[in-house]
C-alpha cells in the first residue's frame, strides 16, 4: 500500500509539472478543447504503480535494447540525425511484462514517456475518438523527444471503427515522414498487444521493429520470486530453487499473484486462530512466516494464464511476418 500511494503521489506531482502543453494551448485556462485536453494530458502521464527496472527479472536482452535503441538515441541529438530510430511492437501473452517493460523508464530525466492505454481514453472520451487519437500525438510532439508507448494497441480495432485506424494511421506516418522538425524523428512509437494477429497489415508494417516477450525462463521465475518475497519472513524450508522448477509455465503476472496468494495463508492460520486477530494491536509485532507448503498450495490453485495454444499463435505470427 505504501508504495501505491508513493507512486500516487509521484503521479500528482508530476501531472502539475506537466501540464505545460494545456498552458501552452491555452493560456489563458479556457477553450473549445480545454477540458478535453487537461484529461487526456493527465491520463498520458499517469503509470500507476511502477517498478524500476532492476526489479524487472529476466528479458534482458528487451531491456537493453530500449535502453540503447530507444532511450539514449533519443537523450542524443547527434544520433537522431545519423541514425534511423525504428517503431517497435512487443508482443507476447498477458501478463509477461510488456507493460512493466516500458513503465521501468518512465522516470527518464531527458524523455517523456507518453502512457496511452484505448480502455482508458476511447471510453471515458466516447464521441470525439479521432479528435482524441490527434490530441495525443501532437501531445508527443510537443514533448518530443517523446515515446509514445500504446498499451493493448489491437484495443483500437474493433467493430470496424475505421475513423479511428485511418487517423492512428495517419498520425504515425507523418511522424516517420521526418517532415517536422529539420527532418530528425525524435519520436518513437511503442505499441504493446497480446495478440498481434488482431492488427492488420498496415499498422504492422509501420512497426519496423518486432519483439516477443516471452516466458521467464529458469532463473529468472527465480529472482521474481526472491524479488516477491524479499520483505517477508520464510520459513528455513523455503527453496527457491524448487519453488522456480514449480512455477514453469506462469506468466511474470501469475508467478506475482502466487507469491500474494502465499503471503495470506499464515495471516490465515492466525484467523482461524482468533477470528479478531487483525483487528488487535498486538498482530501488528506478531510474525507471519511463510513456508514452503504455503508456496506450493498457491501454486497448485494458481492458473496459467498463457496456454500452449496461445504459445503456438505467436509462433504461427512470427512464421507469417518472418520474425527472427
Amino acid at each position: 500500500m505504501e508504495e501505491e500511494e508513493k507512486n500516487t503521489n509521484e503521479n500528482e506531482q508530476q501531472n502539475n509539472i506537466e501540464q505545460n502543453y494545456l498552458s501552452h494551448l491555452y493560456p489563458a485556462q479556457n477553450g473549445p478543447d480545454y477540458d478535453l485536453v487537461k484529461i487526456i494530458e493527465e491520463m498520458l502521464f499517469y503509470y500507476g504503480t511502477t517498478y524500476s527496472i532492476e526489479k524487472i527479472a529476466g528479458l534482458d536482452s528487451i531491456k537493453h535494447y530500449i535502453k540503447e535503441e530507444i532511450i539514449e538515441s533519443l537523450s542524443n541529438k547527434d544520433n537522431l540525425k545519423n541514425k534511423k530510430l525504428k517503431d517497435v511492437l512487443l508482443y507476447g501473452g498477458p501478463g509477461v511484462g510488456k507493460t512493466f517493460l516500458v513503465k521501468a523508464f518512465s522516470k527518464q530525466e531527458n524523455i517523456k514517456i507518453l502512457n496511452f492505454h484505448p480502455s482508458n481514453l476511447i471510453s471515458q472520451l466516447n464521441k470525439e475518438k479521432e479528435k482524441v487519437i490527434k490530441i495525443i500525438f501532437d501531445i508527443a510532439k510537443f514533448y518530443s523527444p517523446s515515446i509514445l508507448f500504446i498499451d493493448e494497441i489491437d484495443l483500437l480495432y474493433y467493430n470496424g471503427e475505421d475513423a479511428i485506424n485511418i487517423e492512428l494511421l495517419n498520425q504515425i506516418e507523418n511522424i516517420n515522414s521526418n517532415n517536422y522538425n529539420s527532418g530528425i524523428k525524435n519520436i518513437i512509437i511503442i505499441g504493446a498487444t497480446n495478440r498481434p494477429w488482431k492488427l492488420n497489415d498496415k499498422i504492422l508494417n509501420l512497426f519496423e521493429k518486432k519483439i516477443y516477450v516471452p516466458l521467464l525462463k529458469e532463473k529468472e521465475r527465480k529472482k521474481l520470486l526472491e524479488n516477491n518475497f524479499e520483505k517477508c519472513k520464510l520459513d528455513k524450508n523455503v527453496n527457491f530453487d524448487i519453488i522456480d522448477k514449480l512455477t514453469e509455465g506462469f506468466t511474470g503476472a501469475d508467478i506475482y499473484s502466487i507469491c500474494q496468494d502465499a503471503m495470506y495463508e499464515p495471516i490465515k492460520r492466525k484467523l482461524e486462530e482468533d477470528i479478531n486477530f487483525l483487528e488487535k494491536e498486538s498482530s501488528k509485532n506478531v510474525d507471519l512466516i511463510i513456508t514452503m507448503e504455503d508456496i506450493n498450495k498457491a501454486i497448485k490453485n494458481g492458473i496459467k494464464t498463457v496456454r500452449k495454444k496461445d504459445l503456438d499463435e505467436f509462433k504461427n505470427f512470427e512464421k507469417k511476418y518472418e520474425i527472427k
